[in-house]
């Protein structure tokens, strides 16, 4: 009699034992309505995310050499500039993700001055704009760590950008009068280590990056439509970046993110060879995020904070992914 209870009670406790367990089995379809907090540092096997993101820049303001807010120049100018991207990522294992991102622009530039020459005074103005395709990154990320309850993740990430975009002003007619170039015409190759902890419903991120740029050759100069082509070579560049990001509710996130970049000089090689001041940027940048189902909607902010030979206005981006 008392074997069969003991054996009733250990069949109870297996069944029950066996529930719990398919209760925790989580859905396909449920791990891809995961919050940017939640989900893995690459996408799941199989995954597929597209996604698209508007930014908007206007810019009359930079930090000079003593780290200043000024007008650009001490001149009336600005640049205003709309820039579109569609990203496309693709999880190739659970650990090795690779995404594709083509840009578009549509940028304009005004700048109007008031020239003294002796008892003459002539406004100088030029308001010039570019619309197309920009340049077309390539990246892979491989998730050398993966994340436990004692351990970060840490992931590897590359991108390649190949100049795919409009190099060379268009239309030229003079200085004032021309079509701006959508692209870089260089070759640019940046890599990035990440390490990432998530203490529910808190995660922390650092990171680490360089691009180099590869030396490259356009048209610099409209208002001499008859120059060849200059070489080029783009400044490198040094990403330092750390970020704290919490729930507010189960379906919105906030990320707060601070990140430093460090340019190299820039050079062209007329004759003589020009070469650029050294940059910086000290920046701040909160990101909301509406997790629904699989869809994820999120709002950034770049706030410059500090700087040297940077524009000193915030920009923003507006930006929609879905998870098939």
């Amino acid at each position: 009699m008392m074997k069969f209870i003991y054996g009733s009670l250990a069949l109870l406790l297996m069944s029950s034992l066996a529930s719990g367990q398919t209760e925790q089995q989580v859905l396909p379809s449920e791990l891809k309505q995961q919050t940017v907090i939640q989900e893995p540092v690459t996408l799941r096997k199989g995954f597929f995310r597209t996604s698209f993101a508007g930014a908007y820049t206007f810019i009359d303001k930079v930090f000079d050499e003593n780290g200043d807010k000024g007008y650009i120049l001490g001149t009336i100018g600005w640049e205003r500039s709309w820039t579109y991207n569609i990203s496309l990522q693709y999880g190739i294992t659970d650990r090795l993700q690779v995404m594709l991102k083509p840009v578009f622009h549509n940028k304009k530039i005004f700048y109007s001055d008031v020239l003294h020459f002796g008892t003459t005074i002539e406004t100088a103005y030029a308001n010039v704009s570019g619309i197309g395709f920009g340049d077309l990154v390539l990246g892979l990320d491989y998730q050398i760590l993966q994340e436990t309850d004692t351990r970060p993740s840490i992931v590897a990430r590359s991108f390649l950008t190949f100049p795919t975009g409009r190099k060379n002003p268009t239309a030229i007619k003079d200085y004032k009068d021309f079509k701006l170039p959508t692209g870089t015409g260089e070759f640019v190759l940046a890599l990035e280590l990440k390490t990432r902890k998530i203490i529910f419903p808190y995660s922390i991120t650092f990171n680490v990056g360089y691009s180099y740029s590869f030396e490259g050759e356009k048209i610099f100069y409209p208002d001499y439509p008859e120059d060849e082509m200059i070489r080029f070579n783009t400044g490198n560049r040094l990403d330092l970046g750390g970020s704290f990001n919490f729930h507010l509710n189960d379906w919105i996130a906030l990320q707060n993110q601070v990140v430093f970049f460090h340019w190299g000089s820039n050079k062209i090689f007329a004759d003589p060879t020009e070469t650029g001041f050294k940059s910086w940027v000290l920046s701040y940048q909160p990101t909301l995020n509406f997790q629904i189902r699989r869809f994820r909607l999120y709002e950034v902010v770049f706030i410059p904070v500090l700087g040297k030979y940077y524009p000193a206005d915030p920009f923003y981006v507006l930006g929609l992914l879905y998870t098939f």
